[in-house]
């Protein structure tokens, strides 16, 4: 058996399991009151047959009642396993359903909580009001039968005129909602006191803790439900039910009281906000922008900051890193510097300030000091900190290679298309893989593809050593005539195309040693691309792997060093991701289109379209939806109070008790959807 038919046999034995205990309490309340009719029909001058059989008649038909007016299906084991146990979801309903007839991810659902639930500890007992009311009935009856038979006979009441007068019937106690308090603590750590109020429009700090008093008279439970429809059952403490719950963010709630005869009394709904702690603020007051310093003048800067936060600030601190060194040798050291308060604008806020003698960090000519002030506040139990924006502090090297004032990380001098020959590698041992492999039987178009990527890099390369471009011939200049502003063609001579290597623009600024190295690289880019292009990919791979080491040779000898901000990055493994062609988190490359979805808001859509219809459990279902979707708005939105009208009228349509409310929660679900953008009119020309 799986898991779903399992957790399904689990509901049904549930089920009948407190029906048979349902039927047990109301036999044990029959039998009492048979007995106490018994009793009465002799205290009165009658049978004790005939007054056992009425009385245990009338408590026979008073129980089939109640037992059909509420029955116990494996249905309602599972909405009231779902009120009560926690990780189902709302979804325990879709045990009952069968997995044929459900999509895919409905199916998926049902696994699920079919897993939660037979993992639960149990399921709890479902307090049902018409067997505590047998209970109720069995004890009276029998404590009434054993008063009946100890006192003893009286003569029966009667009226002047000598005719008995019945005593008057006690109507039944009507279960209400009474006033309702609400008291909380704040947090330790804001050194605030508890407060208290009616219900209401109330905001309470983060991590308050929150105890409502509700008085419900004549009330055998009382519950709080949210927005979600989550329940916190309440506990009686003498003439009132108390509820606490610890809150960290805004909870729409209301109160409900149950009664003797499972009636259902509901409060209104009431929103409890909460303002959250914010981490605090930092202000750079100065210096603006990056300072550098000669060497010669004095390496002193003060820098200072505006520290805010809305409750109360903790620590303040400033972190420097210092950078020295140049290309792959560069290396940073982290140092924690105090800071002096210079004022208190507020009590939640403070001026900081400190002066940098950047000679005690060690600098030196051409070094870089990254500054940043740091705070934390006293959020319990883990601060908030932040960090400000960097301030940049440079000592200008007597020797400067002109790379700017820029703030990155470091980046190489030559173009970014020396890096190419290593993917030309990664294609041609994947082209080898392949035929290895058996995927591609006729190696020699790839292997024609890659050798033409093969040239074209090696002519870029030849440019920067002065080399003439090859393969410029006749048909690669086929253009339109060039005509003057006359009309008349343009004479073309050779001087337009021949390459002057005396002019500024065209002389090459590499170092003798970085041409000879790449003419090396070029000697075997040629050697690769004549294997490639004849076919030979398992030829040309060891040309191409020293063409790759002739580059990174370039690559280590001739990179320059860009600022970056003061961080200190994980170090690369270059054994498992270089060459390995691995591309981790990527994406697809196909482009796809977006698709959106205009139909905003389903829930409240339903609901509209279900307003005019009968009374049902379908209709409620929708309604119910709605309800939590419309206490989610009115929770999370920017008008907390704006929906809630239409959100009591929704409840009262569901109960059943308010014919005039259709209107209300019309108006009610057609403002909270969104208002569609402006159609698009075109503008005349």
């Amino acid at each position: 058996m799986d898991r779903v038919a399992e957790a399904r046999t689990l509901l049904e034995d549930v089920a009948a399991h407190w029906r048979r205990q349902r039927l047990a309490a109301w036999g044990s309340a029959v039998a009492a009151c048979a007995l106490f009719g018994g009793v009465l029909g002799v205290r009165v001058g009658l049978a004790p047959l005939i007054g056992a059989v009425v009385a245990g008649t009338l408590a026979a038909g008073w129980g089939a009642r109640m037992l059909r007016a509420r029955p116990l299906t494996p249905r309602t084991v599972a909405e009231h396993a779902d009120r009560t146990i926690s990780g189902l979801e709302e979804s325990t309903t879709l045990l009952l359903a069968e997995s044929t007839s459900l999509p895919f991810l409905a199916r998926v659902q049902q696994a699920r909580v079919a897993e939660a639930l037979l993992t639960a500890d149990r399921i709890p007992m479902l307090p049902h009001a018409s067997a505590r009311l047998a209970a109720r009935a069995a004890g009276i009856a029998v404590l009434a039968s054993f008063a009946l038979a100890l006192l003893p006979a009286r003569s029966p009441a009667r009226s002047p005129e000598g005719v008995e007068r019945p005593a008057a019937a006690t109507p039944p106690a009507q279960v209400a909602l009474g006033e309702i308090t609400l008291a909380w603590t704040p947090p330790a750590y804001l050194r605030r006191a508890p407060q208290s109020g009616p219900a209401g429009e109330v905001i309470v700090e983060e991590g308050s803790t929150v105890r409502w008093r509700i008085a419900a008279p004549h009330a055998i439970g009382v519950r709080l439900v949210d927005a979600r429809g989550d329940t916190l059952a309440a506990t009686r403490s003498g003439d009132a039910w108390i509820v606490e719950q610890t809150v960290d963010a805004p909870l729409l709630w209301r109160a409900e009281a149950i009664g003797d005869d499972d009636t259902i009394v509901r409060g209104p709904d009431t929103r409890l906000g909460v303002r959250i702690d914010a981490p605090p603020v930092i202000a750079v007051l100065a210096p603006v922008g990056r300072v550098t310093l000669d060497w010669t003048e004095p390496h002193v800067v003060v820098v200072r900051a505006l520290v805010s936060d809305d409750y109360a600030l903790g620590s303040l601190g400033l972190r420097a890193t210092h950078a020295r060194g140049r290309g792959e040798g560069v290396r940073f050291r982290e140092t924690e510097l105090g800071v002096e308060v210079e004022a208190s604008p507020s009590p939640t806020s403070r001026v900081v300030s400190r002066r940098v003698d950047l000679d005690s960090l060690g600098i030196e000519p051409g070094d870089e000091v990254y500054l940043a002030f740091t705070a934390t506040d006293r959020k319990a139990p883990q601060p908030q900190d932040i960090r400000s924006e960097t301030i940049f502090l440079a000592v200008r090297d007597t020797f400067d290679l002109g790379t700017g004032a820029l703030a990155g990380v470091a980046v190489l001098v030559e173009p970014a298309y020396f890096r190419s020959q290593r993917q030309i590698v990664l294609d041609t041992e994947a082209l080898l893989r392949d035929a290895r492999l058996g995927t591609v039987r006729d190696v020699t178009p790839r292997s024609l593809e890659i050798g033409l990527d093969q040239e074209a890099l090696r002519l870029r390369y030849g440019a920067l050593v002065g080399q003439e471009a090859e393969g410029l011939g006749e048909d690669d200049h086929d253009h339109e005539e060039e005509v003057d502003e006359d009309g008349r063609p343009v004479q073309v001579t050779m001087e337009d195309f021949v390459h002057r290597h005396d002019m500024e623009e065209n002389a090459t600024l590499l170092a003798e040693s970085v041409k000879s190295t790449l003419k090396r690289a070029l000697a075997a880019m040629w050697e690769g691309e004549k294997a490639l292009r004849t076919g030979r990919p398992r030829d040309a791979l060891p040309h191409e792997y020293a063409a790759l080491a002739a580059l990174e040779e370039i690559r280590l000898t001739e990179r320059a060093y860009v600022k970056r901000i003061g961080f200190e990055p994980p170090a690369v493994d270059v054994e498992k991701v270089r060459l390995s062609r691995t591309a981790k988190d990527l994406g697809p490359t196909a482009v796809t289109a977006e698709v959106i979805d205009h139909r905003t808001e389903p829930e409240l859509r339903d609901a509209l379209s279900v307003l005019d219809a009968a009374p049902s459990l379908a209709r409620n279902e929708v309604l119910e939806a709605a309800g939590r979707r419309l206490a989610t708005i009115v929770v999370e939105g920017t008008a907390p109070g704006l929906h809630l009208e239409a959100l009591s009228a929704l409840r009262s349509l569901i109960d059943g008790n308010c014919a005039d409310c259709m209107a209300q929660a019309r108006a009610g679900l057609l403002g909270a959807l969104p208002v569609p953008p402006p159609p698009i009119t075109p503008t005349r020309r």
